[in-house]
């Protein structure tokens, strides 16, 4: 008799957990999209470089698919972001953040509402310049020219 509820119990456990498995990225997945700031996931792009109070350090220069805002997540730096739109890689910049640059001093996710799409640029990239608050310094993360 033990070892049949044993085995019951086994299963039940094993069920329980495979069930965990396959619900937990699903919970994660939903949390993302529900907080409406998600990137692209085909298009992310890490940047790692020094920064400094004087001039924009820029990202790589990625196609624009639509009018979703850029995305940010910073692993690193305090710094000041704006969005920049071009006709192709190596083109003259055009800066068309919405509402002014947006200040990253943390390591959250944040939206950078652009115009890039919208005023017939296909090309996206990211100024980042170090806030007063460092002056010098090193800023690194991931980001998207489209969100979710």
């Amino acid at each position: 008799m033990l070892k049949f509820i044993s085995k019951k119990l086994a299963a039940f456990c094993c069920a329980v957990a495979l069930a965990a498995t396959f619900s937990i990225p699903a919970f994660a997945s939903s949390v993302k999209r529900a907080s409406g700031i998600a990137p692209n996931t085909a298009v992310n792009r890490s940047f790692s470089f020094g920064i400094n109070i004087y001039n924009n350090s820029h990202t790589t220069t990625e196609k624009k698919d639509d009018a979703t805002s850029a995305w940010i997540k910073a692993s690193d730096g305090h710094f000041y972001v704006t969005v920049y739109g071009s006709t192709g890689v190596g083109q003259p910049l055009s800066d068309e953040t919405y509402g002014g640059y947006v200040t990253v001093s943390d390591t959250s996710a944040h939206y950078l509402p652009n115009m890039v799409h919208e005023n017939g640029f296909g090309y996206c990239t990211l100024g980042l310049r170090a806030s007063e608050a460092i002056a010098n310094g090193w800023a690194s993360g991931y980001w998207s020219p489209d969100s979710v």
